[in-house]
């Protein structure tokens, strides 16, 4: 009687063990789907989610420069339209003529750039050009001709062409630079132009 009785008590806790196991087994094959596919939490060593990177994202030094460019160029053409009315020499009038059409196509090309590279250009120019859109504007006969040509003839324009020299060769995007190299060219021909008129309106 004994043997019979422990048979059976061997018999009766391998079948709870192997229920155990079962129901065990069943539990975690569940939740293996949802782990693999990383619904569940995370664990200790488990690389953190990354949001994207922003696209075409500008240095400092490249973003100052697209903005510095946008003042100048708005204040070249302001004042050359101003000229190009109010000059008393025909010389003037002329050279302020081209300085409008030149300004504006490299306005319009830095607007798309800009634009490109998520950049919000100002809408007018800076408070330093502003007063001396205001000097020319109470300048009036051969004090406004000269005026003109010597500050944003002259002064401005080597400004200028520093500022695209710089950007032409430092900058770190490679859509900055082409521009800025591309556009130098003009704008050193602006300056030879504005000295060869400063000389002659000096003349008269």
């Amino acid at each position: 009687m004994n043997r019979i009785t422990a048979s059976l008590c061997a018999a009766t806790s391998a079948l709870v063990l192997a229920g155990t196991c079962h129901t065990v087994a069943a539990q975690t094959a569940a939740s293996a789907p949802a782990s693999a596919a990383g619904g569940g939490m995370a664990r200790p060593g488990d690389a953190p989610a990354s949001g994207p990177a922003a696209p075409g994202a500008l240095s400092a030094a490249d973003k100052n420069f697209l903005l510095k460019a946008a003042e100048g160029g708005q204040a070249e053409v302001e004042t050359s339209k101003l000229a190009a009315s109010k000059a008393s020499s025909t010389e003037v009038k002329t050279f302020a003529a081209q300085m409008v059409t030149d300004h504006t196509k490299a306005n319009d090309e830095l607007k798309a750039l800009a634009s490109s590279k998520g950049v919000t250009l100002p809408a007018e120019p800076s408070a330093k050009l502003k007063t001396e859109l205001k000097k020319l504007e109470a300048a009036t006969g051969a004090d406004f001709d000269h005026k003109y040509a010597s500050s944003m003839g002259v002064s401005a324009h080597r400004e200028t062409v520093a500022l695209f020299k710089r950007a032409s060769t430092s900058s770190r995007d490679s859509d900055v630079k082409a521009w800025a190299g591309q556009t130098l060219p003009t704008i050193e021909h602006h300056l030879k132009m504005a000295e060869d008129l400063k000389k002659n309106v000096s003349k008269k």
